[in-house]
């Protein structure tokens, strides 16, 4: 079986000035979609934004999030690809210079 998709990023490729989205980006994901074509959202933002778009633009709902660092295949099913230990110690650093 052959997967056809689309990796597109979000932030200056599929958005204007100020995060807008193009409408000629909306409509070419739509008409790629109904051509049998996937789309993931790949993004340095969140991966609930990429998620959140991928909803709104009836498309495939992958996305890469985080820099690369988290994969969803919807809200309740992702994969962290990222080190964890990172974060939990800047976590514990932080939380006690309160």
């Amino acid at each position: 079986m052959n997967i056809k998709g689309f990796a597109l990023d979000i932030d200056g490729t599929i958005t204007e000035d100020g995060g807008i989205i193009s409408l000629d980006a909306a409509y070419t994901i739509r008409w790629l979609e109904k051509l049998g074509y996937r789309i993931i959202f790949v993004t340095a933002r969140s991966v609930w934004e990429g998620l959140a778009l991928s909803t709104f633009l009836g498309t495939t709902k992958i996305t890469v999030g985080e820099n690369g660092g988290i994969v969803a295949k919807s809200p309740t099913d992702m994969i962290l690809l990222a080190d964890i230990s990172y974060s939990l110690r800047a976590y514990d650093y932080l939380s006690k210079k309160t």
